[in-house]
């Protein structure tokens, strides 16, 4: 449903011609309210009434301002009275204000907010309760208005009606950036991306086709990459597509200033975002394995656990690998290393093992160097299986204290980088 929240104040309201925000229609009346319902058509109208403005009678009136819109609204929308609107002087006032302005919405509305006649704090406390039921009970907002009696025409006498949609669409750069940020998810970010620049080509507005934004669409390639990278583990893809990400931030940030100004103000968040695990196209062996461990850490401080798991016990393999030479990517190469580290693991708990040339290699290392790898691969490999079997096996740890056992995992990382001189 279509639905419209208004307030309404107590002072003397005279006759205006209200001009639509389109720049078209003209429509005269005393009451904003009036006008926006004939250029908005709601199905119902809800007004925001103090007492005040339910039964005071302005100077030279005959009736309340409540009792005259009343009558002029009546046949043409659902008008409801939201009665009982407190000032916001406390907190309980305000908690007040927020559950009487919720209480008007349903799942799926369509909402024109009129900030018009807000007293005091009341637009504010309002705007925000309109913008959580946005992400609560998926409300749609349609028009953020506000009638501008006091920038009327001198000579014609028309106020104009501004649109201030567009400034909520702050909220939602706001939200879809946190949501990149704490979680690595950049499917918002991205379509607000392609929004923007979808809808530039699409308006022109006169500009000349060379002066539209070019790299907002590359932008948001280059972030689902960064995010489908992480999300599915994968290392080597994800620490170059963060430096790509790094470079089309570089690329894209001329535009932002014109075309996107909301992200500009995020981007130096992003850029640090990538920072620690971005790397270039040809990056050394080394470089690559400490962003992986940077990237370990990144997923334990998100607590993504179950990737933070995996990519420490194949980081494991990597630190081993690059310290024997050779490609340290190669799949025959990590195998060999693996069956080496197992053999040596087994070797010190005194069970039997095979692979007697192949453990010579782990029990080769230097002490430290041996002592740390193998600290750290045998408690990954426990804790990434009990992971894998979903907590169904007899011996399964309580979720929490596994977060625990994992968040632990930084400690034994630096420990094998300090090791193998990778810090």
């Amino acid at each position: 449903m279509r639905k419209m929240l208004s307030f309404l104040g107590t002072g003397s309201y005279r006759a205006t011609h209200y001009r639509h925000p389109d720049g078209e229609e003209v429509y005269e009346t005393p009451f904003v309210q009036e006008a926006l319902v004939e250029f908005y058509r709601p199905e119902r109208l809800y007004v925001l009434l103090t007492p005040g403005a339910e039964r005071n009678i302005p100077k030279d009136a005959d009736r309340s301002n409540w009792e005259a819109l009343r009558e002029r609204l009546e046949g043409r929308v659902e008008l409801v009275p939201v009665r009982g609107v407190p000032e916001g002087a406390s907190e309980a006032e305000l908690w007040q204000m927020f559950d009487l302005v919720t209480g008007c919405f349903e799942p799926g509305d369509r909402v024109i907010f009129d900030l018009t006649h807000g007293f005091r704090s009341l637009p504010v406390i309002a705007l925000i309760a309109v913008a959580f039921l946005r992400v609560a009970c998926d409300v749609r907002v349609e028009g953020l208005v506000y009638g501008a009696f006091e920038a009327r025409d001198p000579e014609t006498g028309v106020a104009p009606l501004y649109d201030l949609l567009p400034i909520v669409t702050l909220l939602d750069w706001t939200t879809a950036t946190d949501q990149f940020l704490k979680t690595g998810d950049a499917g918002d970010l991205s379509v607000l991306l392609r929004e923007v620049q979808g809808r530039w080509y699409r308006e022109r507005s006169g500009v000349a086709r060379s002066e539209l934004p070019q790299h907002l669409n590359r932008l948001s390639d280059a972030l689902e990459g960064v995010s489908a990278a992480r999300a599915l583990v994968r290392p080597l893809e994800a620490t170059r597509a963060l430096g790509a990400l790094r470079g089309v931030l570089a690329e894209a940030a001329q535009e932002f200033d014109r075309w996107a100004p909301p992200f500009r103000l995020l981007l130096e968040r992003v850029r640090q975002d990538c920072a620690a695990v971005a790397l270039l196209e040809g990056a050394e062996p080394a470089e690559q394995v400490r962003a992986h461990r940077e990237l370990i850490r990144w997923y334990l401080e998100r607590r993504h656990y179950l990737h933070a798991a995996l990519l420490a016990r194949e980081w494991v393999v990597s630190v081993i690998a690059l310290h024997a030479g050779g490609d340290w990517t190669d799949h025959a190469v990590r195998e060999e290393v693996e069956r080496a580290l197992n053999a040596q693991a087994r070797w010190e708990q005194g069970k039997e093992f095979q692979e007697a040339a192949l453990r010579e290699r782990v029990a080769a290392l230097p002490e430290v160097q041996r002592e740390t790898a193998l600290r750290l691969w045998n408690r990954v490999g426990q804790l990434r299986n009990d992971l894998a079997h979903c907590g169904m096996r007899a011996e399964k740890v309580a979720a929490k204290k596994l977060a625990n056992n994992l968040e632990g995992l930084r400690e034994h990382l630096d420990a094998v980088a300090q090791a193998f001189q990778l810090m």
